[in-house]
């Protein structure tokens, strides 16, 4: 009897520990997540903070994909595995290109002209030479920022970005689509919650 009571401590302990449902809703915030936004939706709905493993919701970094296995069936994330393929400015640009191979040059044709640094640094230059004498600006964005930190216009992208550097590097586009004589941008939030099947909710 004793071991039996024992055996049945470490199971409830382990159930807790993962956030089984005879615990108090808990979400865990890691980098890239910690928005007062998302605290105060949570907390409106019953949810309360955790530092530990003890969570329902995981909300912040992709996890790294062994990490995707150990969820418990009561635990979620606010990431797909392999989101940030799509997610990443740089992710994006490749599988845009590897599409056009496949699909032909008319696929995506509306996307800009596109450079991933430091690999097509060169290939930089060489669009450079040939487009100086018009005027042409270059968009240079970090791979992975958001909320446009990082995000500047260069005309000389040979001195004006460090042969170093990281980034995405796009034409930019000198006569835009514009509402009242000013540029914008279209914010869509879109939630997709299964891919098979696939079931995708815009806002």
């Amino acid at each position: 009897a004793g071991a039996g009571a024992g055996g049945g401590r470490k199971e409830e302990e382990k159930s807790k520990k993962k956030g089984h449902a005879d615990s108090a809703l808990r979400y865990k915030l890691t980098s890239g997540g910690s928005y007062n936004c998302i605290r105060h939706a949570l907390k409106r709905s019953g949810f309360k903070q955790t530092k530990g493993e003890a969570y329902n919701l995981h909300w912040g970094r992709p996890l790294k994909f062994p990490e995707y296995g150990e969820l418990d069936v009561l635990q979620k994330t606010n990431h797909f595995p392999g989101a940030f393929l799509l997610g990443r400015k740089d992710n994006m640009a490749r599988a845009c290109a590897r599409f056009r191979r496949i699909f032909g040059p008319d696929a995506f044709e509306y996307l800009p002209k596109t450079f991933m640094l430091p690999a097509d640094r060169s290939e930089l230059a060489a669009d450079w030479e040939t487009r100086k004498d018009s005027g042409q600006l270059y968009i240079y964005k970090p791979p992975s920022g958001c909320k446009g930190i990082g995000i500047r216009i260069v005309s000389d992208p040979t001195t004006q970005i460090s042969a170093k550097a990281n980034a995405v590097v796009s034409h930019y586009l000198d006569d835009p689509f514009l509402v009242d004589g000013l540029k914008f941008d279209m914010r869509i939030y879109v939630v997709i919650t299964c891919f098979q099947p696939l079931r995708v909710y815009i806002h």
